[in-house]
């Protein structure tokens, strides 16, 4: 899934023979997360495989699920991946809790309770049952809740900023998006946030219902005024109204999603909601996805040939320097 680019045993040999050279090497880091991804992986989770509450790592290039991490405390939803810490944050899908999945070190570990902040106090059981992402070292999720009449999906993202090492939240901010007016969305389902901040979603809401829509939207988080923009309505599909689980690939803007109808498939979508229809999903035997997250935005790491050649430049030119210096004497 994801390798790092040298041994560390190969990486002290070569530095040790600069060093000796009399040249201190360069910033070169080996083990603390430069790593570089075999394709284009993102992220999903699931408890409808015989891994129960599982995350899944899903090859966009082979389109095979691979799996990271089975028998979890909690069903996981929202899924945000932090590319800095290595780590896909996520929501109990049937709970309160906010919880981090380290990639290296293979454990997960509780982050925060909604219980514990008085902003959540007005909501009746919420939820993290629906979509969620990362940006910019904040996790964002929608909750699902209660409010006197009103069951299900809210229209509010909300921000949850963590400390510097990630372990717990420090602050939370409700992002109200759905200011259009006139335009009342139902069910937030999903969302993805590019690297640019664009959030990009869609939503369903039961047919019959005609104070709220159908649709696919998007907002700037870093507009503080998280203006809200309708990109297609969906409504008139009725129950056909497409649902996506999304995620953003690699290259931090290419989206791609799984299909309430075709929950294995892996399309690829455009933010003028043009859908290319993608290959089945393999190596998973569950039957659907509860969310995807993005792929891991890798820092620029050269290839080994050229690391290697610069490397040895660097000895040779300090070699020939040692000697230069010594015929002097």
């Amino acid at each position: 899934m994801l390798i790092q680019r040298f041994s560390k045993k190969i990486a002290s040999r070569l530095f040790s023979r600069v060093t000796a050279a009399g040249v201190i090497a360069a910033a070169v880091v080996f083990s603390s997360g430069l790593y570089s991804a075999e394709g284009d992986i993102i992220y999903g989770s699931s408890n409808s495989g015989s891994a129960g509450n599982a995350i899944y790592s899903i090859d966009i290039d082979t389109n095979t699920a691979s799996l990271l991490v089975g028998g979890l405390a909690v069903t996981p939803n929202s899924l945000g991946t932090d590319s800095l810490r290595n780590r896909l944050y996520y929501g109990d899908s049937n709970g309160q809790t906010i919880w981090s999945y380290d990639f290296q070190s293979n454990t997960a570990n509780q982050v925060f309770d909604l219980n514990n902040s008085t902003l959540f106090s007005g909501l009746v059981s919420p939820t993290f049952g629906d979509g969620g992402s990362f940006y910019n070292g904040s996790y964002y999720a929608i909750i699902q809740r209660n409010i006197g009449s009103e069951s299900g999906g809210g229209n509010s993202v909300y921000r949850f900023d963590l400390t510097t090492d990630g372990n717990s939240v420090s602050n939370i901010a409700e992002l109200v998006i759905n200011t259009d007016s006139g335009i009342s969305i139902g069910d937030l389902g999903d969302f993805t946030i590019d690297s640019n901040g664009i959030a990009f979603g869609n939503s369903w809401d039961p047919p019959g219902n005609d104070t709220q829509i159908s649709g696919y939207w998007s907002f700037d988080v870093n507009d503080t005024a998280n203006s809200f923009q309708l990109l297609e309505d969906t409504s008139s599909l009725g129950n056909n109204a497409p649902t996506y689980q999304l995620a953003t690939a690699a290259d931090g803007v290419t989206k791609v999603g799984v299909d309430f109808f075709t929950p294995l498939r892996l399309d690829t979508l455009t933010t003028q909601v043009q859908v290319t229809a993608g290959q089945q999903i393999t190596g998973f035997d569950g039957t659907s996805f509860n969310d995807l997250a993005n792929s891991i935005i890798v820092v620029a790491v050269p290839e080994p040939s050229t690391t290697l050649f610069s490397l040895l430049l660097v000895v040779g030119v300090a070699a020939r320097r040692r000697k230069s210096t010594r015929s002097v004497r």
